[in-house]
Order: C-alpha cells, then structure tokens, then sequence
C-alpha cells in the first residue's frame, strides 16, 4: 500500500524567533505522527505543515476507513468545531463591507434573538455571540441536533436556558450561538450560512474541495469515514447512522468537511499571508476575549496545561514562548481535528482524523510548535495519552433493586419547553421513550428509575430516566439526564 506525499522544502528566511527546517527533522517529526497516530488507535489521519507563511509539507497517514485506502492530502475530513472560524470570518467580512459591527447589538441584525434575562439580551453583541462567555451551561441545547431539530428551533430555546454565571464573566462552550452569529451573517447576504461561506471563503481562497453537508462528506469518493469507539474497539459511522447530520444542522460552530491542502490555504489567510481579511479584524478575531484555562500545571498533561489558554472569536489563543499559539481544535461524533498558527513567526500546522477520542492532532501541534521554534523535545503524544480519560465504567446497579411499578402506569406523554414531547410506551419487558428522532430503550434500574444506552455515544455509560409519582401512585414527571442541561430535564405529564 502506498500513500501520496508531498514534501515541499522550501529556502526559509525565518525571524528570530524560528529557524529554517532541515529535510532530516521534517522526516523526524513524520515518524513520531505515525509512531503516535498508531499509539492512539486512530485508523488514519493528515497532516499540512506551514513555515513562514508557505505550505512546506502534506502527507497522508493510515486508511481512510479500518480496511479502507490510504489517506491522502486530498482525503475529506469532517473538521468540527474548526468550523467556528470561518463563521467569525464571515462576520469580519460583513464588518469589512460595512454591513455590521463588532459591537453591534444582536438584537438589531436577529430581531427574534432572545436569551433568558432580558438585560442581557439587549446587552448582548455580535461579538459575544462567539466569545463564549454567555452564562449558559457548557454544551447547553446541542441535544437538540440529536433529536432533528432545525436552527430556528435551537436559537428559539435559548430564551429558556438559565445562566449559571453572570454574564461575560466566565469561560463556557456553548455551539448554539454560532446559529445566531451565522444569522446575523445570512439576513447582511442574503443568502444561506453555506451559501455565503462557499461564495466569500471557500471560493476566493480556491478550497475547491471544500463542503458543507452530510452529502458533501460522504457522496465524496476520497472522504475518510468517522470512527466511534465501542468497547475497547472502532465502530466506523457511516452515512446511514441515524445521527449523522446533527454536526451540520451546527454547521456553522462545526459541519466543514475539507482536506489539508485546502486549509493549509485557510490558514496563510489567518496568517495574512491573503488578503482576505484586513490586519485588524484579524487581530480582533485573534485576541482574547475570556480567560479559559490557566495552564498552571508543568510538565503538561493536557491541552489546558500547555500554557494560559484564552477564548477569541471562534479560535484560542495559548500562552506559550517564544510566542502565542492561536488555535481550534475539532471534534465530532467520530473525527478530531486541530488548526493551529502563529501569526508572529508564520508558523501554521493542520491535522485532520478519523477518529473522535483522541488527543493526537493536538499533541501532533505542540510537537512542531517545539520544533519550529527551537524548544526542547517533548512527548506530548505520551504525557496525553497517560492522563487521557478511559470511557467511564458502568455505573453498578443495586444488588437488590427495587422493582419499577407496572409498566403501564409510566405509559403516557411527557412534555418539556425546549426538547418537546417524549412519548412513553410500553414494549415486552422494556419502556420506550420517543424523543424527537430519537428512540430510547428503558430498562429496569432501581424502582422508579429506568437505564437506557446512550444513542449519541455508544462507548458512553448509559443514561437515566427517572419518574416521580402522585401520593395515589400516578406519575406526574419525567426526567431525562440526556435534557438536564434545561430545567433539569424535567417532562411534565400531559392529561391524557
């Protein structure tokens, strides 16, 4: 089997703050990604390294599936949440156009925006819709995407989301705004979120491999496969799995598919070495906008440890000596990515898999960011892969549970504000709950309380549905953990 490389050494003039590459440490450092992709488990990956603001290396890495061919520099890969930037990009170009501000109230370019506290829905700016500093919960409302539901549905639950900070004072990840970011984007063009990132992005900067979509992955010939895992191995997600399209239904904070040539282009752009973006909306998508790590601990055993990380518009920023490392990293049900520059010394690197539970593109960035700037070696491949967290065990159910009610009794439809009506019915010896596309099966847990397997992780332990009673036994409410992040994930029984 062989595998298409390019390996373009170009005559570096550096800075001070890096130095020319030799071909010898360029094939050192191919031989610790694959050494460190096989390690991690990950069927197959690519790599594009950029010095001094021009592409020096491509190379493909493994299959594009478990039996699959090899990867390529041409191989499409889901890129996930390295998606955001492009939307903050769109948002610099409409500032560019005159068409919106940075600090724009939201509520003047999406007049339906609403978030829980109305102070802070007319305080809110564009700005903050992709600084992640909103209060939410981290993660809040991606459920929904799961369930089917479209991007009016997700930015419409918003107003039901309780902050659990105060507003623009602490660090949480959130994707829904990005919906309210992109929309902002599309009522300035006209035009849909992918229409527009095709015609203002994609297109000037020749990504002509470059997508959006579930069809734009897969319909691909050349598209690598995501991987799951499940149970100590590698379940490969093909276009039939039933959650397939809830990364583009986000796809404006994480449903990109494109290759490493295509953004290795993406990234001489973030480095200004295209004229695209002007020099300040580039500094501004670049600069920190709320604290996310610290990075106190040393050696590194994390992204987080690295150095001081700190959230921008759609990328972070680290901490780091000679110089600041602006990065994102990627990560859907089964691909992980990272992209990752600094604009002071042109450096650039991208690393795209095809498989979601790892931390090796990550590690794969840090070890160039070494090398390029002179540092001494370090696994960070190892030290990750130590502290990575293992799938969590499978909670223990009581040795003697109590037994559920008869079944029938828990039968019925339960109501919640934001993730709608889930349907209880009554299967064999098991319930089932029916939650948008979702179908859950319920087994006896203890009394009252149901396990079901987790739909969107299948090495995830289960979930739990819990029901609450009337004192003359009828059930009153529902609680789904899979919904907590809103009003507790509390259904409310519907009369019959």
């Amino acid at each position: 089997m062989t595998m298409k490389k390019t390996l373009l050494l170009l005559a570096l003039s550096l800075n001070a703050a890096a130095r020319p590459l030799s071909p010898a440490e360029l094939q050192t450092f191919e031989t610790y990604a694959e050494e460190a992709r096989k390690a991690w488990g990950t069927p197959g990956m690519a790599v594009a390294l950029i010095a001094d603001n021009q592409v020096i290396y491509t190379h493909g890495f493994g299959t594009r599936s478990l039996q699959g061919p090899a990867v390529t520099a041409e191989t499409l890969f889901q890129i996930g949440s390295a998606s955001k930037s492009f939307t903050s990009s769109l948002v610099a170009l409409q500032v560019q156009a005159g068409k919106l501000n940075w600090d724009d109230k939201v509520i003047d370019h999406v007049p339906e925006f609403r978030m829980f506290d109305p102070w802070v829905t007319r305080q809110f700016t564009i700005e903050d819709t992709m600084s992640q500093r909103s209060g939410q919960p981290s993660y809040a409302t991606d459920v929904l995407a799961f369930l089917g539901a479209d991007r009016p549905t997700i930015v419409k639950a918003l107003r039901e989301v309780r902050p659990v900070s105060s507003f623009r004072t602490r660090f949480a990840y959130v994707n829904n705004l990005w919906l309210v970011a992109a929309r902002a984007v599309e009522n300035c063009s006209s035009k849909s979120w992918e229409q527009t990132v095709a015609e203002q992005i994609f297109s000037p900067l020749a990504m002509k491999d470059t997508n959006t979509g579930s069809a734009g992955l897969y319909k691909n010939p050349n598209h690598a496969t995501p991987h799951q895992g499940l149970k100590g191995s590698l379940q490969p997600l093909e276009a039939d799995w039933p959650y397939a399209d809830w990364v583009y239904t986000y796809g404006p904070a994480g449903g990109i598919n494109s290759n490493v040539n295509d953004m290795a282009k993406y990234v001489r752009m973030q480095l200004g070495a295209t004229p695209l973006i002007k020099t300040e909306n580039l500094k501004m998508m670049h600069a920190p906008h709320i604290l996310a790590f610290d990075g106190a601990q040393s050696p590194p055993q994390s992204i987080g440890q690295v150095g001081m990380m700190s959230y921008c518009l759609g990328w972070l920023r680290q901490e780091m000596s000679p110089t600041p490392l602006v990065w994102h990293n990627g990560g859907t049900s089964g691909c992980k990515t990272v992209v990752g520059f600094t604009p002071e010394t042109g450096m650039g690197i991208v690393v795209l898999s095809n498989y979601g539970s790892t931390e090796l593109p990550e590690a794969l960035m840090y070890r160039y960011y070494d090398l390029y700037h002179g540092r001494p070696e370090y696994d960070y491949s190892e030290a990750f892969r130590a502290h990575h967290p293992a799938a969590p065990p499978p909670p223990a159910r009581p040795a003697h549970p109590r037994p559920p009610a008869e079944l029938a009794q828990y039968a019925g439809s339960y109501r919640h504000p934001v993730y709608g009506i889930c349907r209880i019915e009554v299967d064999g010896p098991k319930l089932v709950a029916r939650l948008g596309k979702m179908r859950l099966e319920l087994s006896p847990w203890e009394g009252d309380t149901f396990s079901y397997p987790d739909p969107m992780d299948r090495n995830s332990p289960p979930g739990f549905a819990s029901f609450s009673r009337k004192p003359e036994g009828s059930t009153r409410e529902l609680r789904l953990d899979l919904a907590d992040d809103v009003l507790d994930g509390r259904f409310i029984r519907l009369s019959e």
